[in-house]
């Protein structure tokens, strides 16, 4: 699954200390999924990890945990089922 999220392909011998940043984040999103029990995930700004963001917010939604995620990107936000409008530090709309 990482290596569907990431730009890059890593191999089962690539040692986690030669990982893009964007492979790292596919990682920790693929293990998130698939791996992880913690039924709760927060994610910030997965648009600037370097991932195919759509198909990592999909693998998340599968995986049915509650995915809390903060975003500058108002496509991805409106995908979400609720969002919270933080401006200039100050709660504008749930």
């Amino acid at each position: 699954m990482a290596n569907e999220l990431a730009g890059e392909k890593c191999t089962l011998d690539t040692k986690v200390t030669q990982l893009s940043g964007g492979q790292s984040r596919a990682l920790m999103i693929a293990d998130v999924a698939c791996i992880s029990s913690s039924p709760i995930v927060l994610i910030d700004e997965i648009e600037n990890a370097g991932i195919d963001r759509q198909k990592a917010i999909k693998c998340l939604a599968k995986s049915e945990k509650i995915v809390i995620m903060s975003t500058h990107d108002p496509l991805l936000a409106l995908n979400a089922d609720k969002r919270i409008v933080i401006k200039m530090a100050e709660l504008v709309k749930l």
